[in-house]
């Protein structure tokens, strides 16, 4: 009883009072007391109330006093607590929540309308914080998100008494968490009703018992990214949903079960990802249902009840489409897709650990980032290349990634993949670190019409690409890296166009480009890097636009571009690097301005920039470097302007900067140096360095300009 009397600012002595019926007094408090503690803090506060009252005349009128101000809980939070705004309730000793990992989670064309998380949006409430607005919660006028950050079990039952959610429920669980999450829904039990349930990364979650009480969702039921979600059990009091039901990328996921009372669902089932997903043979009440849509779920088409089938199979009162690369003028047809965060690996042998498969592809494919494929447990499926139960050959249309991890146990070819019409995400080939890959042709993804993005990484005997002969359509990169034995791009599908990149390196083996001989346009960048046999540009003779950079590096068998014939537009930079027997410009001849950067250097084999008299402007750098076999500039006489540094040094033959007569402009400065046949006292020299902006008019500034050209590791 020290602490409660120092509260009132009293020492315990208890004035006139006989000390030992004091301390008796003070006895019997304690022992009801905790004995009324040990019932529960309701009972706990009646307790003390009524030992205020029977004790009242053997309590000193301090002790009284502090009896007296206990009252009873009061009946909820306080007003004001609450508005429209999300909640977002957590545990702090987890750490404060990422709200912009749960945003970019949320679909990106109604995520905001699920779940508003804007500015202003969103309050923050630690349920380990307590205070009053946790105490007697029923229901809130806004959404609820329940962020997981490995610590909100032993504060969830704060929120037992909650039955009412005004907006959205949503549970998320930070990434990495894996099964350290919350395991159950329990102290949700008394929640009847909200807007829409969004449950996300809940990875410890077995099923969803506790949301027994939910009869109806006027909006969507999304359940998304649950690494070890095995049924919908918990769902089973839900009767009706107004929009989707979308499953999405539940790895574990084998029946929907808990859904045997869902009978009506005002749009459509999505299915996409969920690798062990066989059926949705628990539906069997539903009646009321406008589309179902299955991708690269664990069984092409899943079976429905058959009262469902009947109702709404083929040719029924409403379809059930299965997403296919051609449907609705699909993406084999040149429609770019929206993939899901989803991967497929298939593997022979030994199934890789995932984190060196994932650092892998980042490491050496800087285009390959997080943002494209990130290969973790929570979303990814491992196939088994020749696994004996033919789930290879159930692959179809793959919504995610696909990647093909060829170790030495992979063997020479892709066959078991031909069943794969299209991947919406990155279809990456490629080799294990240790090279052990025997991989000779990509022959089984014969059937592939549609790819967002192409990796084909570190095969060490790959030939051809033959296998991808189908390939129509491309919505990303095309990228081609360290595989030193292919000899020929011949094998690709007929494709017009690169979504992105056509990224080409390390390949030394490489002669001919035949394989991209209709593509026109690049939606990005063209990049050809360490290419050592590479002698001709011929297969790229239909290209006409390149909307990025234009790189040609260290093609040490190059001796003309004439084959770039039908290039007449670059969004960026043209850089020609190193290039030891390059003496023909002639494939930038149509090039009328370049926005960027125009860098020629380490050409020892070009004598004249003839072919480029058709160039009016530079946008940015101009440098021509290294290159001894020039002796004038004769060819830019149609150059009017550079934006910015103009730099001609370190080009041992030069002897006359004829042919700059035309420039008129310069926004940076010029850098005229190391030109050892160079005449010292050049008027033409002295004339270009007065044009120069921003160096004070001056000359010889070592300044030096890069091409723009990001470098692949």
């Amino acid at each position: 009883m020290a602490v409660l009397c120092g509260q009132q600012g009293r020492g315990c002595a208890g004035g006139n009072r006989a000390p030992g019926r004091a301390r008796a007094a003070g006895s019997v408090i304690l022992l009801m007391l905790g004995l009324a503690l040990a019932l529960g803090p309701s009972t706990a506060a009646a307790g003390l109330l009524d030992l205020g009252a029977s004790a009242s005349t053997s309590v000193s009128p301090a002790r009284r006093s502090l009896l007296q101000q206990v009252k009873p809980a009061a009946a909820g939070p306080p007003a004001g607590c609450f508005d429209t705004r999300t909640v977002v309730a957590y545990a702090g000793s987890g750490g404060a929540p990422d709200l912009k990992e749960v945003a970019s989670a949320l679909p990106f064309d109604t995520g905001s309308q699920l779940l508003p998380l804007g500015s202003g949006q969103a309050m923050l409430l630690d349920l380990e914080a307590g205070g009053p607005c946790t105490v007697g919660l029923t229901s809130l006028p806004g959404a609820l998100l329940l962020y997981d950050n490995g610590t909100l079990d032993r504060s969830l039952p704060l929120l037992a008494g909650l039955n009412a959610v005004g907006g959205s429920l949503m549970l998320y669980g930070k990434a990495g968490l894996g099964d350290g999450g919350l395991k159950s829904l329990q102290p949700l039990q008394a929640v009847a009703s909200a807007k829409n349930l969004l449950i996300y990364n809940m990875d410890a979650l077995a099923d969803l018992k506790g949301l027994e009480a939910i009869r109806a969702l006027p909006g969507q039921l999304i359940v998304s990214d649950n690494a070890r979600l095995r049924s919908l059990k918990g769902l089973d009091g839900l009767t009706s949903v107004g929009g989707d039901v979308a499953l999405l990328s539940n790895q574990a996921l084998t029946s929907v079960q808990g859904l045997g009372n869902l009978r009506t669902i005002g749009g459509q089932i999505v299915a996409k990802g969920n690798g062990n997903l066989r059926d949705l043979l628990p539906l069997t009440s539903l009646t009321s249902l406008s589309r179902l849509t299955q991708t690269n779920n664990g069984d092409n088409r899943l079976e429905l009840p058959p009262a469902l089938e009947a109702r709404f199979g083929a040719g029924g009162s409403a379809a059930v489409a299965t997403a296919a690369a051609a449907s609705s003028g699909g993406a084999g047809q040149g429609t770019r897709a929206d993939p899901d965060a989803s991967v497929v690996l298939v593997y022979a042998g030994q199934a890789p650990d995932l984190d060196d498969v994932n650092v892998w592809l980042q490491d050496f494919m800087p285009p390959m980032d997080k943002d494209k494929i990130d290969i973790r447990p929570y979303n990814t499926r491992l196939v088994n290349l020749y696994g004996t139960g033919g789930e290879v050959k159930k692959l179809g249309v793959i919504t995610g990634s696909l990647v093909v991890w060829s170790n030495g146990d992979l063997g020479k070819g892709l066959w078991p993949l031909a069943g794969v019409t299209a991947v919406y995400g990155a279809l990456v080939v490629v080799g294990a670190p240790d090279r052990s890959s025997v991989l000779e042709t990509l022959q089984g993804l014969d059937n592939v019409q549609y790819a967002g993005t192409v990796g084909i990484l570190s095969l060490p005997r790959l030939k051809d690409f033959s296998g991808l002969g189908s390939l129509a359509a491309l919505g990303g990169d095309f990228n081609v890296l360290f595989c030193p034995a292919l000899a020929s791009s011949r094998g690709l599908g007929p494709l017009t166009s690169v979504f992105s990149d056509l990224w080409i390196q390390g390949c030394d083996s490489l002669k001919d480009l035949d394989g991209f001989k209709a593509v026109r346009s690049i939606g990005a960048s063209l990049h050809l890097d360490r290419l050592a046999s590479l002698y001709s540009l011929d297969g790229l003779g239909a290209l006409e636009s390149v909307y990025g950079e234009v790189l040609i590096k260290k093609c040490s068998s190059l001796s003309s571009t004439s084959g770039l014939k039908s290039l007449t537009y670059v969004g960026k930079s043209v850089a020609v690097l190193w290039d030891q027997q390059l003496a023909d410009l002639s494939g930038l001849s149509r090039l009328k301005s370049v926005p960027s950067d125009v860098m020629l250097s380490g050409l020892p084999a070009l004598t004249s920039l003839g072919q480029l008299s058709g160039l009016g402007s530079v946008g940015l750098n101009l440098v021509i470097s290294d290159n001894a076999g020039l002796k004038d500039l004769s060819g830019l006489g149609s150059l009017t302007r550079v934006g910015g540094l103009l730099s001609i040094a370190n080009n041992n033959g030069l002897q006359s900067l004829k042919g700059l007569e035309g420039l008129q402009s310069v926004g940076g400065p010029v850098n005229i140096a190391n030109n050892p046949s160079l005449p010292g006292d050049n008027a033409e020299a002295s004339r270009l360095r007065g044009l120069a902006q921003g160096s004070g008019g001056g000359g010889g500034s070592s300044g030096g300009g890069g091409s723009g050209a990001q470098q692949k590791k």
